[in-house]
């Protein structure tokens, strides 16, 4: 059975791939956190009241997600704002979609 996995990019100066971070499960600690992601998330959608508070807890957000294995600096640097967006986007799908049955292992 293949779990589900979220993964990031970092890249260096020279837009090389310099690390690669895989998630396979979302830790319930982050459930509350995830609550104020989606009001974040709502706060992006008009460009004109984005509060860069709001960009450095999204990237607070991430880096504990990947279990502070780097930095909100090296998030901010090395990667892709893509790239970010779309792992934002997979947490809150899955907390938006949890498997309340899931198969027994």
């Amino acid at each position: 059975m293949q779990k589900f996995a979220i993964e990031l990019k970092l890249y260096d100066e020279d837009n090389e791939e310099k690390a690669v971070y895989r998630q396979s499960f979302i830790p319930f600690r982050l459930l509350k956190e995830a609550f104020k992601l989606q009001k974040w998330i709502q706060e992006l959608q008009d460009p004109q009241n984005i509060d860069p508070e709001v960009v450095d807890n999204l990237g607070d957000f991430v880096v504990a997600f990947f279990g502070n294995k780097f930095t909100r600096d090296e998030l901010m640097d090395g990667a892709e704002l893509d790239e970010v967006m779309t792992v934002i986007t997979q947490i809150v799908s899955k907390i938006d979609n949890p498997n309340l049955n899931p198969p027994p292992m």
